[in-house]
């Protein structure tokens, strides 16, 4: 015999089920296509399965506590670092009988050692490598090496101290201080922050990732053992604390924004990567007599040659597009 107390119950719940609306069905239209699909439709995906759980669980369909810190934007100190140029642009060119200085691995080819810059090679030779004399010195080595440069060679060379690569481009640095409690660890997804920042590039410095604590060494690592991970971001024109609070709407993890009026923004970046791959600075490039190893860009056009000859400098300022930097592997000592 069935207890009336079980179907009074039965009955009850059939109706309230029968009053719950349906789950909402996912808008397709906000899916995007490209590199990013598979891990946006994910996320969509598992949305939809919440919303049925928060019907049959939760009536009132409340949001769970996002599993990270609650800041108190308005408390958030943020740092203002001016521009200050980190390089000098005075020409670094050698000529003939110059004592000059480089540092680079030792390679051979036809029997003859050479040094070499750090361009990628083929083989055990390098297509740019300097002959030099006086020291002898096993091949696979990273020397630095001084000497007199006449004919195309390192004459007399000796081992030297390294010094620090002149002209080397100076970066954002983190200058956030903690907040309370510490930078958390491990990472978190910039998906949005990053569509942000690049829909208004003349805003920002473009953003890079700082490791206050060391990088990871290992390659592996799940969340709670990867070290702090933060999200560095310029802000060159505009209210910064405004955009932190856009950029905390958009972003869980450690976050640094600073203001950095000065600096260069994703325009210039993007301007100086198209001008990188200019036909007339690529075309000098394949002509090895040249001596360009390298054709890279920053906020600006950056080529790295073995030797700087005013000929040759003359030659990549006519077939760059706008500004580039001129590097030399081959410097006076």
């Amino acid at each position: 015999m069935t207890d009336p107390v079980d179907e009074l119950l039965r009955a009850d719940g059939q109706r309230w089920r029968a009053a719950q609306p349906e789950p909402p069905e996912p808008d397709v239209r906000r899916w995007r296509t490209g590199k990013r699909q598979f891990h946006l439709a994910a996320a969509a995906a598992a949305v939809v399965v919440i919303s049925v759980g928060a019907v049959v669980m939760w009536p009132k369909n409340e949001q769970a506590t996002p599993a990270h810190r609650v800041e108190d934007l308005s408390a958030v100190a943020i740092p203002t670092i001016t521009w200050v140029p980190g390089r000098t642009l005075e020409l670094a060119l050698t000529g003939e009988g110059a004592t000059v200085q480089a540092t680079g691995t030792v390679r051979e080819s036809a029997g003859q050692r050479l040094l070499c810059p750090p361009a990628p090679t083929i083989g055990e030779g390098c297509p740019m490598g300097v002959r030099f004399t006086g020291v002898d010195v096993a091949v696979g080595t990273e020397v630095t090496l001084k000497g007199t440069w006449s004919g195309g060679a390192l004459h007399d060379a000796k081992l030297d101290t390294p010094i620090p690569r002149r002209g080397e481009l100076k970066e954002l640095p983190m200058e956030c201080v903690p907040p309370p409690g510490g930078w958390q660890p491990g990472n978190a997804d910039t998906n949005a922050l990053h569509e942000y920042v690049y829909a208004h590039p003349e805003r920002f410095h473009p953003p890079k990732v700082d490791y206050p604590n060391g990088p990871l060494v290992t390659p592996t690592g799940d969340a709670g053992t990867r070290p702090p991970e933060v999200l560095v971001v310029g802000v060159v024109t505009g209210d910064a604390r405004a955009e932190l609070r856009e950029l905390r709407a958009r972003y869980t993890g450690n976050l640094c924004v600073m203001s950095t009026p000065g600096w260069s923004t994703v325009v210039d970046y993007t301007k100086a990567e198209a001008e990188s791959r200019s036909p007339a600075l690529t075309g000098l490039m394949r002509d090895p007599a040249n001596g360009i190893f390298s054709i890279s860009s920053t906020s600006e056009v950056v080529v790295d040659v073995v030797q700087l000859t005013a000929d040759l400098n003359s030659k990549i300022n006519a077939a760059s597009p706008g500004p580039v930097y001129v590097r030399t592997w081959l410097v006076a000592a």
